[in-house]
């Protein structure tokens, strides 16, 4: 039997409301939605646990403060999650977010949860009356959006923290159109709010409230000044109407309460009969204390008012103060009122013994504990009350119960009491609601569908969960439905669950889904299929659903007559129904009638209707164009016409091709159909051609299939005569055929024939046309958008497969499907799959009505609300004023502080450097203070330190090294304002117990041999420029002095070593690193760059340095340095290529003409070098500068080769630009690697080998390959690197297989190519990245093989977006990465188990950084450098690859590349087009005709036998016997003589003799061909030389003229002198005088100029240089000049980013000072542009021990402070610099400039008050008097010793009677005229206008015109005015006071000093005029110590010496305590030392 519809039940929509009888008004207002956060609940369903599981949610609770007084409880009960806020929920920008009061924030939420808990949608307030009342009285956080802004003082903060915003932001979230009030009643606020919302109600003002109240506790002062008016308890417990009441608690409460009329209440908890509140506190204001006759009056007045009986309330709600008199007055009261007559006790309570007392939000707080009782029947009974009052008569008496445990109630009258420390009481009376529930009342045959939407979709599933675990509860999902019965703007997340009970009763979820929706609307189609579709118990299930039933049954009725029965055609199970095709049309057309009713009383409007074949009938029904009876009697016309018209055995097909293809195979007795898709159709014909064709097609392997259509071949010509039959009976049917309307989109007339008169309607002729015509499916459905929701309307989704392939971005969701168990089940699903995508369908019309209000008991819902807390937000919390130590650190260096005078050893190449050990002692100092660690005796770990610059200090220049370390990960970077000095990680490390060797320790097996003096000797001829604290330049002489000569000794192995230990880590650690760059096993410059590891043990140090020197320890193998408790790990250095602009050159102006050689061509006598010419750049980074020299003589194995072709590589320009780039490498000879040339034989051959671009090689046999015939030599050099490269990465560290995706990148590059010909070859798949259109062009030339969809132009990361989706996300099995750019899109196209090979050569000492994800499913990331190969020399190697080259090239498929030649003499050419990237393929030089410059480079001692002799040769035979041996050893070729030493008369006769003895012996000699003498500053061989010549001997005088009279000159390195005497021996001259360039002085700007050929001058400062057309060659350039030759370090890609004003920046902090300045302008050089702190009278400075944003108010007058007399200026700038580095306090005492006629004495005697106010107790003190200042400072030291102080008066720029004398100097420079007054008047106003931005002739002339000085003043404000910024008052105060100060010192008489007893220091500064300081002595007692400065007197502050001699006069306590404070900068953990913004 098929079921029958449910009888759906007869709702009466009259409700029944009562409050006291029938109110037919409908004007009850009730409340319906409650919600609030309380004390450890952060919702209501929290707050009902906590309340009847009797829970204390205070006693554990801590305040958000930490502050200690006596007067502020320790427990507050705190809200949770006051930290967390939807903003975007709400609409509130973040900025407005962060100034919002956090009561405001939570009061949006939960008025939310409120009305979601009336299941109510918020979105259907929108636009009506709804009134928002918010009671709130003292808000603690409204003050810091004034005083603190949080981030910036704008604006936002006053809508964010005032009051009144929190009910008008709720009005506006809401868009409501009702009042909307904030109200502050005191305690008693949200009564008030509740009153206001309860008469607007009442009156008709609104049609709902939000009533909310808030409270938090942010401040402890609030506490103390609350406590001060009421109790406060200090045990954290209310005890309310207890014996041992003692106070309440503070307590955080936000609640909120929705009201409603009750005629549109869904849910009712109670009545609101009457809100009264009344100020009647008359007697005893600001308190909660009352008389008992003030609170009965008001109570009583109450109840008369509303005509209620107090004796009918059951139960009153009680304030229950926990004071003991107000509880008492309270009770008293309500003894009074309620109590009389009655005869059951009253219950008292109050929620506050619970929660605490939560002041603004208390009164909602007790009405929802009555809520609460109203909804489970009981109310929550108090806490804390053992033993209540006995002081009551009524409590005695048995009248009043205090309620202790929870009671049942009968839901009628409760009262809820309530009062204010304001004055004002309330009262709340409110009636229960009640009505019962039934679980069973709303049952249905059908499971029940919810729909739910939220922020998330955790939370919708949260929600799910929730319904899940308990009984389904029909009146609580019509609440849910009708809140998510249309969008809620926000809710990101969407799903649906369908509910069911199980055979236990239980609920168990059928479907549930959850998912993020991104809320865009997408159209909805109707899609109608049509014959196919229909199957047995098709409509069985459905049937249970009452719309369904109800369809059926009109078509019940109309088929009856017909003797059809419908009911049983859908319903039955009989497979055979519907062989009759009549049933098929109806059945189907049924169930469309009934599914389409279904959706359109769900509220689902399609925006189009297609239909397929008689699909069209249910678009007619859909459309509104057929009736239902229509509709099925249409369906039954066509059923009928297709029974009884004869046709002929027809037969119809699927055919899995469009329309397109299959038309074209079609038999002629065939035709399409239905034109389904373009994959799919449908073929109608005859049937036995039919089955033939669909054989033909299936032996096609095409898919065809017969489907059934009862024998007739529909849509085609075979049925033209069902025709006529069809259109008389849907004429019978349609009698008035409708429109169609723009909706329904049709598929049996085309689209270009829409707008015929057959289209147009609904008509007989258009459904008879149906049948006849073809389907056009696929034509019409192309109008269906992508973004389409596509809903099939069938028995069975008939059309899915084709939607899905034709639509693929369209949603289908088909409502039924063949053979489901529950087709119900499955309609309910898709219906939810619809909400899923965006649709809101109303399906409580699918079950039966539910009775509003729902029952009492329904569950809350606003706990189910869950919101996307995904961030924290700031609010403010109290701070106490704590001063926190920054990671940041900035140290000021002064080479006159004592603790930095051991910098003064460190001078290099004639410049005092800071050494990098001190910056890293700098940054181990940083993090000690941070940590809080004892300075100097924690231990530490760096690694990874990049050294990057030293900067240059100078003796009056400060340098700020700033230290910047990362807390955590311990990162550091130190930089000095200019450059990068280091970076790298430091972290704190605990001391390990390891044994450290002393000096009792055994020695290395080779004794130390090598002292100190020869260790610098070493390295001084190393000519190590710039290398670290020892090295030096190529002409300089080591001149490290001091603790910097660290290396005691060492053994000749350099691999153990002694230092000393001087108790100072930083010249320790530095003499450890020059051991390892001694230990350099090449002769060129070198520097420290990068260090691995350093670890510092302080623990081992200790017991180590007991010892006098401490002994190194080195390993090669571990690569460690081990000294003490210090271990160096992993040090990398950097080769520097000597300049050749520092090098000797020659007096060509001596030249003698006869010696002049034309044509050098070599160095030997006319005889080419066997060695051949090699390579060479002699300036870093300069490729101008590359040039061919001899190669040296080097005995090398391999194979002898004359090279042809050289290639260059990438690397190769790194070499030059980069000489550090391989550190194992020589700098000389490094340039290539492959090559093409001839052996000795004449054999043709092609290899590799290092330093291929020199003229002859040796090569290894193993990297030879014979070259091919038909291959030039060019083609050959091509060759080699490419494809060992190739098959170095593919085949020897790769498993290379067939079929493989590979990604290269670089692709047009030598090795990219051959990467790709190898690829090829091995059938991979390979995508290219190439840069540009004609770079994919060459490729595709290159390699047809290459797919053009494959090779990617790009120069970003988008080739990712290609690779992958042609990958199907798979990705690539390997990555060639060559570049350095965009490395982690291509670590991201490698697939799994795929690798990544990173060829891109980087040895910079380059940090890469990727993620951990992308070694995620087995990925693997690789770095391979070819090079490393001939470093390893690995033999095994090179021989696969000779073998895999070679079989390349027997194959074919290993080939010459494409390639750029150039000649030798264009070297800088061809490297500049590697640099560029504007080549394809390689790059090559041809190099046998290489030509060498004019050198032969410096002599190799490689080698050399060494024989010392000790013979006199200023004796003939003992030269004869000297030159005797040396021809023993071999042929004497040459004789050389240096002379070094300073030449006197004695030695010069000792030289002449030696000279002529050897002169006279080698004339004998034929052998000889070099006769050379060398004279340092001496000629002494010039004779000698003259006379060989002159004869036709091979001679050469070499003097060398150096400069040793000036300090800190310059000698000459050994080097220099080789390299000048090689290329002297080219000139042939007999005497050469050599010198070096004479040095010009030139700014920084003029360098960068002449560099990038430039003019930076007269320039815009924002210009860069990037602007000026700099080139990268010229970036480049300047880069490596800056870090080698100015010692700063830019980051190479910002060299171009330089501005002008960047540069000017530069410029001036490397000035070693200010010129002094004459006039006024020495005393006053500058005003102070704002003018509020030029009026201030003290100002404390920032110095070492308190930072620039030190407070006033954290000074400590306990300690030490330097008090400083300005001068005439009375400036606090004019002291910055001085004060920056002093170890104590300084305060500056400006003399302002309001009492300009104050006399100098009564000045002083101010000063003396104001420091007497500053002082405190500390009877020390220091006063420092300048200018002006001197003449006070005797003065106040006078009376402060009268205080009983002592202390030190420093002087600075001299006594009272230099400044004198230089003021009378300067003033007499400064005016000039007949009257000097007048003069002088007129000077000093012209020059204060000067400073204040004007100067013209006609102030000049209006100046003296002016015949007085106030005339004058007033001439000069006229003129200032309208064109300075300054207001005019100040620009008069300023004039008339600096006048008033210049007369006071001008006039000022000396007193008769007075012996002070404390110490008088005098800075005295140069003057013209000398005085003797002595004088000075009569003022102290003490000995007058005088120091002289180098700055004037204008100047004295900025010198440096003058802070280090103050310093050095602190006394020892004072001193000490600095050692204790931290340098790092500070910061306040508080706001205005009272709120902080804080996350919770």
């Amino acid at each position: 039997m098929a079921p029958t519809p449910q009888e759906i039940p007869q709702v009466d929509t009259k409700e029944t409301e009562r409050v006291n009888g029938d109110d037919l008004d409908g004007k009850r207002v009730v409340i319906s939605g409650i919600s609030g956060s309380y004390p450890r609940s952060l919702h209501i369903k929290e707050l009902s646990e906590i309340l009847y599981n009797k829970v204390d949610p205070i006693v554990d609770g801590k305040p958000r403060w930490n502050y200690h007084h006596p007067e502020v409880p320790k427990q507050v009960g705190l809200i949770p999650g006051l930290d967390l806020f939807d903003g975007q929920f709400f609409r509130v920008a973040y900025r407005m977010g962060i100034y919002m009061d956090p009561m405001s924030r939570k009061l949006l939420e939960h008025v939310y949860q409120a009305i979601y808990d009336a299941g109510v949608n918020p979105e259907h307030l929108s636009g009506k009356k709804v009134g928002v009342y918010v009671g709130s009285s003292l808000a603690e956080s409204n003050k810091t959006g004034f005083y603190l802004g949080f981030e910036d003082k704008t604006g936002l903060s006053i809508a964010g923290c005032n009051k009144s915003m929190f009910a008008n932001r709720v009005s506006y979230w809401l868009n409501a159109k009702g009042p909307s009030l904030a109200v502050d009643g005191g305690c008693c606020s949200s009564a008030v709010a509740l009153e206001q919302a309860y008469q607007a109600l009442t009156r008709g003002d609104c049609e709902a409230a939000v009533v909310g109240g808030c409270n938090i506790c942010l401040h402890p002062q609030t506490s103390i000044h609350l406590g001060r008016s009421i109790s406060l308890c200090l045990d954290g417990k209310n005890k309310s109407y207890d014996k041992s009441a003692d106070g309440c608690v503070r307590s955080e409460g936000i609640n909120v309460l929705f009201l409603q009329k009750a005629k549109d209440a869904l849910r009712i908890y109670a009545d609101v009969v009457y809100s009264k509140v009344k100020y009647i506190a008359h007697k005893h204001p600001g308190s909660w204390n009352r008389t008992t006759e003030e609170v009965t009056e008001f109570l009583k007045e109450f109840y008369d008012e509303i005509k209620v009986s107090p004796r009918d309330v059951e139960y009153v709600e009680g304030f229950g103060a926990g004071d003991a008199e107000v509880d008492k007055t309270e009770l008293e009261a309500i003894d009074n009122v309620f109590c009389g007559g009655r005869s059951d006790p009253l219950y008292v309570g109050s929620v506050m013994s619970n929660v605490g007392y939560l002041e603004s939000a208390s009164s909602i707080a007790g009405i929802t504990k009555v809520l609460l009782g109203y909804h489970t029947g009981q109310l929550a009974g108090n806490l804390h009350c053992e033993q209540p009052r006995d002081d009551v008569a009524a409590l005695r008496e048995g009248r009043i119960q205090i309620l202790r445990d929870h009671k049942p109630t009968a839901r009628s009258y409760i009262a809820v009491n309530g009062l204010s420390v304001t004055g004002i009481n309330s009262h709340v009376l409110l009636n229960g609601h009640y009505k019962p529930k039934d679980l069973t009342k709303y049952e249905c045959n059908i499971p029940r569908l919810v729909l739910i939407s939220s922020r998330t979709d955790a939370a919708v599933t949260k929600v799910i969960e929730a319904l899940k675990s308990k009984p389904i509860d029909a009146e609580e999902l019509a609440l849910i439905q009708n809140i998510h019965s249309s969008r809620i703007n926000g809710h990101l997340g969407r799903g649906f669950t369908i509910l069911d009970t199980d055979k236990e009763s239980k609920t168990t979820s059928l479907c549930e889904k959850a998912t993020y929706f991104d809320s865009g609307d997408r159209p909805l189609w109707f899609v109608y299929s049509g014959m196919g579709s229909q199957w047995a118990g098709m409509g069985a299930q459905l049937m249970r659903i009452p719309i369904f039933a109800a369809a059926i049954e009109k078509c019940r009725r109309v088929l009856e007559p017909k003797d059809i029965d419908i009911l049983h055609i859908i319903t039955s199970d009989d497979k055979t129904i519907f062989d009759n095709i009549l049933h098929s049309f109806v059945g189907i057309a049924a169930v469309q009638i009934g599914l389409t009713d279904i959706l359109l009383e769900l509220g689902l409007v399609p925006a189009k209707i297609i239909g397929h074949s008689v699909g069209e009938l249910g678009c007619a029904y859909a459309d509104g164009c057929l009736t239902a009876e229509e509709m099925i009697l249409a369906a039954y016309s066509r059923g009928l016409v297709s029974v009884q018209t004869p046709f002929i055995r027809g037969s119809m097909a699927a055919v899995g091709m469009g329309f397109e293809e299959v038309s074209k195979m079609c038999p002629p007795e065939i035709e399409v159909a239905c034109h389904n898709s373009t994959g799919s159709s449908t073929v109608s014909g005859p049937a036995d051609v039919m089955t033939q064709f669909v054989a033909d097609l299936t032996a096609k392997s095409i898919f065809a299939k017969e489907v059934a259509c009862s024998n007739i071949a529909y849509h085609s010509r075979y049925i033209a005569e069902a025709g006529p039959g069809l259109l008389k009976c849907l004429k019978e049917v349609i009698k008035t055929p409708k429109l169609r309307s723009e909706r329904w989109v049709s598929t049996s007339v085309p689209q270009d024939r829409w707008e015929e008169e057959l289209a147009k309607f609904s008509s007989a002729e258009y459904h008879t046309n149906n049948l006849l015509s073809p389907v056009l499916f696929e034509e019409t459905s192309r109008l269906i958008p992508k973004n389409a929701v596509l809903v099939e309307v069938a028995p069975h989704g008939l059309l899915q497969a084709i939607l899905k392939r034709a639509m693929p971005s369209c949603a289908n969701v088909p409502l039924t499907q063949r053979g489901h168990a529950d087709n119900a089940r499955f309609l309910l699903e898709a219906i939810g799959q619809l909400f899923m995508e965006g649709y809101y369908p109303d399906i409580r019309q699918l079950y039966p009505k539910v009775e509003f209000p729902v029952s009492t008991g329904t569950p809350h819902l606003s706990h189910l609300v869950e919101w996307a807390h995904h961030e924290k937000w700031k609010f403010p919390s109290y701070a106490s004023p704590e001063r926190v130590a920054s990671s940041t650190c900035i140290f000021k260096i002064s080479l006159h502080d004592a603790e930095h005078l051991y910098l003064h050893g460190h001078r290099i190449e004639g410049k005092t450097l800071f050494p990098f050990a001190s910056a890293l002692v700098c940054a181990w100092d940083t993090l000690v203070m941070v940590a809080g660690a004892p300075l100097r005796a924690s231990s530490a770990q760096f690694r990874d330190v990049i050294l990057h610059a030293q900067p240059v200090l100078h003796e009056s220049r400060l340098l700020r090294l700033t230290v910047v370390l990362q807390r955590g990960s311990g990162h550091f970077e130190i930089e000095d304002g200019i450059t990068k000095v280091a970076s790298g990680y430091v972290l704190l490390e605990t001391n390990k117990k390891e044994s450290a060797e002393t000096e009792g320790s055994k020695d290395s097996v080779e004794d130390i041999v090598i002292g100190q003096d020869e260790i610098y000797n070493i390295l001084n001829e190393r000519a190590l420029k710039n290398n670290y604290v020892f090295l030096c330049n190529l002409k300089v002489v080591f001149t490290n002095r001091g603790e910097f000569r660290g290396i005691r000794e060492v053994n000749p192995s350099l691999t153990a070593a002694r230092v000393p230990w001087h108790g100072r880590w930083e010249t320790f650690l530095d003499s450890l690193l020059q051991l390892n760059v001694l230990r350099q096993p090449h002769d060129h410059i070198s520097q420290p760059v990068f260090i691995r590891e350093i670890n510092i043990n302080t623990d081992i140090h200790a017991k180590s340095v007991e010892v006098a020197d401490l002994k190194v320890e080195v390993c090669s193998v571990q690569d460690y340095t081990r000294c003490g408790g210090v271990t160096f790990k992993g040090i990398n250095f950097r080769n520097i290529v000597k300049s050749d602009e520092d090098s000797l050159v020659f007096d060509t102006t001596k030249f003698d003409p006869k010696y002049q050689v034309k044509d050098i061509v070599n160095v030997e006598n006319g005889e080419r070098s066997g060695n051949g010419k090699v390579l060479r750049s002699s300036v870093a980074g300069d490729l101008e500068s590359l040039h061919w020299v001899e190669a040296p003589a080097v005995e090398s194995p391999g194979i002898p080769v004359k090279v042809h072709f050289a290639g260059l590589n990438a690397s190769d320009v790194l070499k030059v630009k980069e000489p550090f780039v391989d550190q194992h490498e020589s700098s000389d000879g490094v340039y290539g690697m492959d090559f093409s040339g001839s052996t000795e034989d004449g054999t043709r051959v092609m290899g590799l080998t290092r330093g291929a671009a020199r003229e002859y090689a040796h090569a290894m046999p193993q990297l030879l390959w014979p070259v091919p015939a038909h291959w030039s030599l060019e083609d050959a050099a091509t060759v080699p690197f490419a494809y060992a490269h190739a098959f170095y990465c593919l085949a020897i560290k790769m498993c290379l297989s067939r079929g493989m995706k590979m990604l290269v990148s670089g692709g047009a590059g030598a090795t990219g190519q051959a990467i790709i010909a190898l690829a090829l070859h091995s059938e991979c798949r390979v995508f290219v990245v190439v840069g540009d259109v004609f770079k994919k062009n060459f490729l595709m030339k290159m390699f047809p093989k290459l797919n053009a969809d494959d090779i990617i132009c790009c120069r970003d990361d988008t080739f990712l977006n290609r690779v992958l989706p042609a990958t199907n996300g798979l990705g690539c099995d390997i990555v060639i990465c060559s570049t350095g750019q965009y490395k982690d899109a291509y670590i991201q196209c490698c697939g799994t188990l795929g690798f990544t090979l990173d060829i891109h050569q980087v040895k910079r000492n380059e940090n890469y950084r990727f993620k951990m994800q992308a070694l995620t499913y087995d990925r693997c990331y690789v770095c391979l450098d070819f090079s490393s190969l001939f470093v390893r020399n690995d033999i095994e190697t090179f021989q696969r690859l000779q073998r895999l080259v070679a079989e390349g090239i027997s194959a074919g498929w290993v080939r010459p590349l494409s390639r750029v030649t150039y000649a030798p003499q264009d070297a800088t050419r061809a490297f500049r087009t590697l640099a560029r990237g504007a080549h394809l393929g390689r790059v090559l030089l041809r190099v046998h005709d290489a030509t060498s410059r004019v050198e032969t480079g410096e002599w190799q001692k490689w080698g050399v036998n060494v024989k010392t002799s000790s013979e006199n040769l200023t004796h003939t035979d003992c030269a004869s016997n000297l030159l005797k041996q040396s021809f023993s050893l071999g042929p004497v070729e040459g004789v050389f003589v240096v002379i070094a030493e300073q030449v006197n008369d004695q030695t010069r006769e000792i030289y002449k003799t030696l000279l002529e003895n050897l002169d006279v012996q080698t004339r004998k000699m034929t052998s000889i061909k070099y006769f050379v003498v060398i004279g340092i500053n001496n000629s002494l061989g010039e004779k000698v030389c003259v006379s060989r010549a002159a004869d036709g001997f091979p001679a050469m005088m070499l003097s060398v003229s150096i400069d040793t009279k000036v300090e800190g000159s310059l000698l000459a390195s050994y080097g220099d002198i080789v390299n000048a005497t090689g290329r002297g021996l080219q000139t042939k001259q007999p005497v050469i005088f050599a010198q070096y360039p004479t040095v010009c002085e030139q700014s920084l700007t003029q360098q960068i100029e002449k560099i990038i050929y430039v003019n930076l001058t007269g320039n815009a400062d924002s210009k860069t240089l990037q602007d000026f057309g700099v080139t990268k060659d010229q970036a480049q350039k300047l880069w490596v000049y800056l870090r080698d030759k100015r010692n700063i370090y830019i980051p190479e890609d910002e060299v171009a980013l330089l501005s002008v004003e960047k540069i000017r920046g530069m410029e001036e902090t490397l000035k070693e000072s200010n010129a002094s300045a004459e006039g006024l302008t020495a005393f006053i050089p500058f005003v102070d542009t704002d003018e509020l702190t030029a009026t201030i009278n003290v100002v404390v400075m920032p110095t070492l021990t308190q930072g620039c944003d030190m407070r006033d108010d954290e000074f400590d007058a306990s300690d030490a402070c330097l008090y400083i007399v300005p001068g005439l200026q009375g400036l606090y700038q004019r002291y910055n610099a001085l004060c920056e580095r002093l170890k104590l306090a300084a305060v500056v005492l400006q003399p302002g400039l309001d009492q300009p006629d104050e006399s100098l004495s009564d000045m002083t005697k101010r000063y003396t008050t104001m420091i007497l106010k500053k002082k405190g107790e500390n009877k020390k003190f220091y006063l420092l008097g300048h200018e002006l200042g001197v003449l006070s400072v005797f003065e106040i030291a006078a009376a402060l010793e009268d205080q009983g102080m002592t202390g030190t008066v420093f002087c600075l720029g001299g006594g009272p009677d230099e400044f004198m004398a230089e003021l009378e100097r300067q003033l007499f420079l400064a005016h000039e005229g007949d009257d000097p007054e007048s003069a002088l008047q007129e000077a000093v106003a012209r020059h204060m206008c000067a400073l204040m931005g004007y100067s013209s002739p006609q102030l000049d002339a209006a100046l003296r015109d002016a015949p007085t000085w106030p005339q004058k003043v007033k001439e000069s404000v006229k003129a200032l005015r309208g064109r300075v910024t300054h207001s005019m008052q100040y620009a008069r105060l300023l004039i008339e006071a600096v006048y008033a100060r210049v007369m006071k010192a001008k006039h000022h008489t000396r007193l008769e000093p007075r012996a002070l007893q404390s110490r008088v220091v005098v800075l005295r500064s140069p003057a013209p005029l000398y005085l003797d300081p002595l004088e000075l002595q009569c003022y102290t007692r003490e000995p007058l110590v005088v120091h002289d400065l180098l700055a004037p007197l204008a100047l004295a502050a900025d010198d440096l010496r003058s802070a280090a001699i103050i310093n050095q006069y602190l006394d020892q306590e004072t001193i000490q305590s600095f050692v204790k404070k931290t340098l790092c900068f500070t910061y306040l953990m508080d706001s205005e030392n009272y709120f902080n913004v804080d996350d919770e």
